[in-house]
Protein backbone atom coordinates (compact mmCIF):
# COMPACT_ATOMS: atom_id res chain seq x y z
CA UNK A 1 0.00 0.00 0.00
CA UNK A 2 2.99 2.22 1.10
CA UNK A 3 4.87 1.46 -2.21
CA UNK A 4 1.71 2.36 -4.08
CA UNK A 5 1.28 5.53 -2.76
CA UNK A 6 4.64 6.45 -3.07
CA UNK A 7 4.51 5.93 -6.87
CA UNK A 8 1.75 7.45 -7.49
CA UNK A 9 3.41 10.23 -5.95
CA UNK A 10 5.78 9.86 -8.26
CA UNK A 11 3.83 10.51 -10.94
CA UNK A 12 2.06 13.48 -9.98
CA UNK A 13 5.66 14.85 -9.12
CA UNK A 14 7.04 13.65 -12.68
CA UNK A 15 3.70 15.72 -14.41
CA UNK A 16 3.96 18.67 -12.21
CA UNK A 17 7.35 19.25 -13.25
CA UNK A 18 6.55 18.54 -16.95
CA UNK A 19 4.03 21.13 -16.62
CA UNK A 20 6.29 24.00 -14.84
CA UNK A 21 8.76 23.48 -17.89
CA UNK A 22 5.99 23.55 -20.58
CA UNK A 23 4.44 26.83 -18.60
CA UNK A 24 7.92 28.25 -18.29
CA UNK A 25 8.52 27.46 -22.29
CA UNK A 26 5.71 29.72 -22.95
CA UNK A 27 6.33 32.41 -20.97
CA UNK A 28 9.93 32.27 -22.54
CA UNK A 29 8.46 32.22 -25.63
CA UNK A 30 6.01 35.18 -24.66
CA UNK A 31 9.03 37.59 -23.91
CA UNK A 32 10.57 36.67 -26.71
CA UNK A 33 8.09 37.66 -29.04
CA UNK A 34 7.34 40.78 -27.15
CA UNK A 35 11.33 41.81 -26.91
CA UNK A 36 11.26 41.34 -30.99
CA UNK A 37 7.94 43.34 -31.39
CA UNK A 38 9.12 46.16 -28.80
CA UNK A 39 12.91 46.27 -30.53
CA UNK A 40 10.62 46.36 -34.37
CA UNK A 41 8.49 49.97 -33.30
CA UNK A 42 11.63 51.29 -31.41
CA UNK A 43 13.28 51.14 -35.01
CA UNK A 44 10.66 52.44 -36.87
CA UNK A 45 10.13 55.32 -34.19
CA UNK A 46 14.07 55.92 -34.47
CA UNK A 47 13.78 56.15 -38.34
CA UNK A 48 10.75 58.04 -38.24
CA UNK A 49 11.71 60.93 -35.58
CA UNK A 50 14.95 61.23 -37.66
CA UNK A 51 13.18 61.69 -41.11
CA UNK A 52 10.93 64.37 -39.24
CA UNK A 53 13.51 66.42 -38.37
CA UNK A 54 15.57 66.43 -41.71
CA UNK A 55 12.87 67.16 -43.87
CA UNK A 56 10.26 69.60 -44.21
CA UNK A 57 7.32 69.95 -46.16
CA UNK A 58 6.02 72.55 -49.34
CA UNK A 59 2.82 72.38 -49.26
CA UNK A 60 -0.03 74.09 -52.07
CA UNK A 61 -3.71 73.59 -53.23
CA UNK A 62 -1.84 71.16 -56.13
CA UNK A 63 0.00 69.09 -53.39
CA UNK A 64 3.30 68.52 -51.01
CA UNK A 65 6.69 68.25 -51.55
CA UNK A 66 9.00 66.68 -49.11
CA UNK A 67 12.51 68.36 -48.77
CA UNK A 68 15.67 67.54 -46.73
CA UNK A 69 16.47 70.80 -46.37
CA UNK A 70 15.28 74.31 -45.33
CA UNK A 71 16.60 77.40 -45.87
CA UNK A 72 16.61 80.03 -42.77
CA UNK A 73 18.51 83.16 -44.83
CA UNK A 74 18.65 84.05 -47.72
CA UNK A 75 22.42 84.37 -47.62
CA UNK A 76 22.10 80.67 -46.91
CA UNK A 77 19.42 80.39 -50.10
CA UNK A 78 21.87 82.25 -52.44
CA UNK A 79 25.40 80.11 -50.96
CA UNK A 80 23.31 76.60 -51.81
CA UNK A 81 22.49 77.91 -55.45
CA UNK A 82 24.20 77.92 -58.35
CA UNK A 83 22.81 80.51 -60.45
CA UNK A 84 21.14 83.81 -58.74
CA UNK A 85 19.27 85.70 -61.75
CA UNK A 86 16.69 88.43 -62.24
CA UNK A 87 14.39 87.14 -65.60
CA UNK A 88 10.92 87.09 -67.74
CA UNK A 89 8.99 83.99 -68.49
CA UNK A 90 8.64 84.07 -72.47
CA UNK A 91 7.16 81.20 -72.79
CA UNK A 92 6.24 77.52 -71.15
CA UNK A 93 6.07 74.13 -72.24
CA UNK A 94 5.41 70.83 -70.76
CA UNK A 95 7.70 67.66 -70.97
CA UNK A 96 8.18 64.47 -70.21
CA UNK A 97 11.75 63.96 -70.96
CA UNK A 98 13.43 62.51 -68.34
CA UNK A 99 11.73 58.64 -67.76
CA UNK A 100 8.66 59.14 -70.43
CA UNK A 101 6.25 59.26 -67.88
CA UNK A 102 6.65 62.51 -64.89
CA UNK A 103 5.90 65.87 -66.79
CA UNK A 104 7.97 68.63 -66.18
CA UNK A 105 7.10 72.34 -66.91
CA UNK A 106 9.54 73.98 -68.71
CA UNK A 107 10.15 78.14 -68.20
CA UNK A 108 12.41 79.96 -71.03
CA UNK A 109 13.56 82.68 -68.76
CA UNK A 110 14.94 85.94 -70.18
CA UNK A 111 17.36 87.13 -68.14
CA UNK A 112 17.51 90.53 -67.55
CA UNK A 113 20.34 90.67 -64.74
CA UNK A 114 22.86 88.12 -63.13
CA UNK A 115 23.44 87.92 -59.71
CA UNK A 116 25.73 84.83 -59.25
CA UNK A 117 26.86 82.18 -61.56
CA UNK A 118 28.05 81.44 -65.11
CA UNK A 119 24.88 82.49 -66.96
CA UNK A 120 25.23 85.32 -69.69
CA UNK A 121 23.35 88.41 -69.23
CA UNK A 122 20.53 89.20 -71.92
CA UNK A 123 20.45 85.44 -72.36
CA UNK A 124 17.89 82.63 -72.33
CA UNK A 125 18.08 79.56 -69.74
CA UNK A 126 15.50 76.96 -69.23
CA UNK A 127 14.04 76.57 -65.52
CA UNK A 128 12.62 73.23 -65.16
CA UNK A 129 9.69 72.99 -62.15
CA UNK A 130 8.46 68.91 -61.40
CA UNK A 131 4.74 68.15 -62.32
CA UNK A 132 2.26 70.36 -64.40
CA UNK A 133 -1.78 71.36 -64.52
CA UNK A 134 -1.93 67.81 -65.73
CA UNK A 135 0.26 66.03 -63.39
CA UNK A 136 0.16 68.40 -59.83
CA UNK A 137 3.37 68.50 -57.82
CA UNK A 138 2.75 70.71 -55.13
CA UNK A 139 5.62 73.31 -57.01
CA UNK A 140 4.15 76.62 -57.58
CA UNK A 141 4.52 77.32 -60.90
CA UNK A 142 5.51 80.62 -62.54
CA UNK A 143 3.35 82.36 -64.90
CA UNK A 144 4.28 83.58 -68.56
CA UNK A 145 5.04 87.35 -68.29
CA UNK A 146 5.85 87.36 -65.22
CA UNK A 147 9.43 88.72 -63.57
CA UNK A 148 10.92 86.78 -61.11
CA UNK A 149 14.07 86.75 -58.86
CA UNK A 150 15.29 83.12 -59.42
CA UNK A 151 17.76 81.04 -56.87
CA UNK A 152 18.84 77.94 -59.72
CA UNK A 153 20.77 75.04 -59.16
CA UNK A 154 21.99 73.22 -62.09
CA UNK A 155 19.54 70.38 -63.39
CA UNK A 156 22.42 67.32 -63.06
CA UNK A 157 20.72 65.48 -66.48
CA UNK A 158 22.77 64.34 -68.95
CA UNK A 159 23.17 65.71 -72.71
CA UNK A 160 21.49 69.21 -73.43
CA UNK A 161 19.38 68.91 -70.41
CA UNK A 162 22.52 69.35 -68.75
CA UNK A 163 22.85 72.83 -69.51
CA UNK A 164 18.78 74.03 -67.77
CA UNK A 165 18.44 74.57 -64.06
CA UNK A 166 15.89 73.89 -61.26
CA UNK A 167 14.63 76.63 -58.59
CA UNK A 168 16.99 75.99 -55.20
CA UNK A 169 14.74 74.58 -52.46
CA UNK A 170 11.71 74.02 -55.10
CA UNK A 171 9.72 77.35 -54.27
CA UNK A 172 11.86 78.70 -51.85
CA UNK A 173 14.05 80.54 -54.22
CA UNK A 174 11.54 82.07 -56.18
CA UNK A 175 10.40 85.55 -55.83
CA UNK A 176 8.01 87.26 -58.14
CA UNK A 177 8.39 90.88 -59.03
CA UNK A 178 6.08 93.70 -57.56
CA UNK A 179 5.34 96.97 -58.87
CA UNK A 180 7.52 99.75 -56.30
CA UNK A 181 7.04 103.57 -56.58
CA UNK A 182 9.68 103.93 -55.23
CA UNK A 183 11.48 101.78 -58.20
CA UNK A 184 9.82 103.54 -60.39
CA UNK A 185 10.29 107.17 -59.55
CA UNK A 186 13.76 106.41 -59.08
CA UNK A 187 14.66 104.36 -62.50
CA UNK A 188 11.05 105.15 -64.23
CA UNK A 189 10.49 101.24 -64.41
CA UNK A 190 10.28 98.13 -62.33
CA UNK A 191 13.97 97.33 -62.86
CA UNK A 192 17.03 98.15 -61.40
CA UNK A 193 18.66 97.13 -57.86
CA UNK A 194 15.69 98.66 -56.03
CA UNK A 195 13.29 96.21 -57.87
CA UNK A 196 11.71 94.27 -55.28
CA UNK A 197 10.64 90.73 -55.02
CA UNK A 198 7.92 88.89 -53.06
CA UNK A 199 8.15 85.81 -51.72
CA UNK A 200 6.16 83.13 -53.74
CA UNK A 201 5.60 80.43 -51.52
CA UNK A 202 5.30 81.63 -47.66
CA UNK A 203 4.08 78.47 -46.86
CA UNK A 204 7.19 76.25 -47.71
CA UNK A 205 8.93 75.87 -44.26
CA UNK A 206 11.77 77.99 -45.04
CA UNK A 207 12.81 81.18 -42.48
CA UNK A 208 12.99 83.76 -45.62
CA UNK A 209 11.99 87.58 -45.64
CA UNK A 210 8.96 88.04 -47.34
CA UNK A 211 10.49 90.26 -50.28
CA UNK A 212 13.94 91.23 -50.97
CA UNK A 213 15.60 93.52 -53.35
CA UNK A 214 17.65 93.05 -56.25
CA UNK A 215 20.75 94.44 -54.06
CA UNK A 216 20.15 92.25 -51.35
CA UNK A 217 19.56 88.89 -52.88
CA UNK A 218 22.89 87.22 -51.70
CA UNK A 219 23.10 88.81 -48.52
Amino acid sequence: MSSGMNNDEKNRGLFANSHHRQAWRKVAGLAAVAALTMGGAAACGTTNTAGGSLSGSESSSTGSISRATLYSSIADLASASDAVVVGSVASQKVAADVDGTTEFTLSIIDVSSVLKGDVQDQSQIVVRQTGSTNQPSGETFMTEGTTYLLYLVKSGLDGDLAKQYYVTGATAGLYAAQQSSAAKSATGSNAGSEQTFSRVNVDSGDTLPATVTAADALK
